[in-house]
């Protein structure tokens, strides 16, 4: 890829894009031009899905060779300016190769709808006529390389997937909030259905089942909250930014994490920077208050409110915790790959430009 600042490589981020889109373009060599084909499409285990007549200019190409290109789109948004120059896109998208095969097998082709169907929304074991499915086949496509690009400043906010997630936090929250309140056991009951259609809701956007991501929560006994994370902004003396590589995903971050009962919010940063890389730091001013919502980090079943806290340096020697792979001083013009449930690039870019400028004033929302 030319612009390499525009490539996304997070796995979770590739797959919410696979998951969420419906329509796949696909272009098959021919002796002349390439044929472009836009098809509705399911998605499971690193394999694209679609359903097609048995013959046809497509199937004829398929035979000679099952070699394909392909494309999603993911989001598009048009940014007007002043100027004509100054006109952009907001965009996402991924493009791949693979080798499809053409499933005759009715076994076979039966379990592809499923998928196909599934991803378009529908429940239940689907049936299907034995005359319809004898009547069409089913194309596999083997994904090989993949490929996802998006435009500086992506904001997956306005995404349908990252709306319904919002939705159902806002759903859960509102269930929890009547079951705190509630003895009426109707009401408890109904509370309940709520709360289990937000997880249902929820498992459409992330890779967990309703029951995997009801797991992530515990029983509420009180008014329900945002989770609140605390993270520290250190800078050498050479400009470098302190960062920490986490086991969860073996990418990089700024240092903290949720904030622990008893501790203040400088008290919690100035505990976690020591804990994940040896460095004892002074918490000198607040940054920043990120509404997780508002940025461009992979979707997540929790509501979250990250702090940001400016640390100064104090003494010690980088020395990674227990739970942290690695801890370091990077450029900001030369980041490692980020941990982007914990940080994006742009959330650094503008932690660094306050920093440099002396801002007083924190950053929210």
């Amino acid at each position: 890829m030319r612009r390499k600042e525009k490539e996304v490589t997070d796995k979770t981020v590739i797959k919410t894009i696979l998951r969420n889109s419906r329509i796949c373009t696909i272009a098959i060599s021919d002796s002349e031009y390439a044929h472009i084909v836009p098809l509705n499409y399911g998605y499971s285990d690193n394999c694209l899905w679609f359903h097609s007549a048995p013959e046809g200019r497509k199937i004829d190409l398929l035979n000679l060779s099952g070699k394909v290109s392909f494309i999603i789109e993911d989001s598009y948004r048009i940014i007007p300016s002043e100027t004509a120059c100054g006109w952009t896109t907001e965009y996402r998208s991924l493009m791949g190769t693979g080798y499809v095969e053409i499933i005759t097998d009715n076994k076979v082709k039966k379990k592809g709808l499923d998928i196909i169907m599934a991803h378009h929304g529908a429940k239940g074991r689907m049936v299907y006529r034995d005359n319809q499915i004898s009547a069409m086949v089913l194309l596999k496509l083997n994904i090989e390389t993949i490929s996802c690009k998006q435009s500086d400043g992506f904001k997956e906010a306005g995404s349908p997937g990252r709306e319904i997630l919002e939705a159902a936090k806002q759903l859960k929250s509102l269930a929890d909030t009547g079951l705190v309140y509630q003895d009426n056991p109707f009401d408890i009951e109904r509370y309940t259905a709520i709360r289990e259609t937000a997880f249902r809701l929820m498992s459409l956007v992330t890779e967990d089942s309703p029951q995997e991501i009801g797991a992530l929560y515990t029983g509420v006994s009180d008014y329900p909250t945002p989770k609140v994370d605390v993270r520290g902004f250190v800078v050498n003396n050479e400009g470098e930014i302190l960062m920490v590589r986490e086991m969860a995903d073996g990418k990089w971050t700024i240092p903290g994490g949720w904030a622990d009962i008893g501790f203040s919010p400088s008290e919690v940063v100035v505990k976690e920077v020591k804990e994940e890389s040896g460095l004892d730091v002074e918490a000198k001013r607040l940054l920043a208050v990120y509404d997780k919502k508002c940025h461009s980090h992979p979707p997540s079943p929790y509501y979250i409110y990250k702090i940001v806290i400016l640390c100064g340096l104090k003494e010690g020697i980088v020395q990674p915790g227990f739970d942290i792979l690695d801890a370091g001083w990077f450029s900001k013009d030369n980041l490692p790959e980020l941990s982007e449930d914990r940080i994006v690039k742009e959330q650094i870019a503008e932690l660094y430009s306050m920093y440099e400028a002396g801002e007083e004033t924190a950053r929210f929302d």
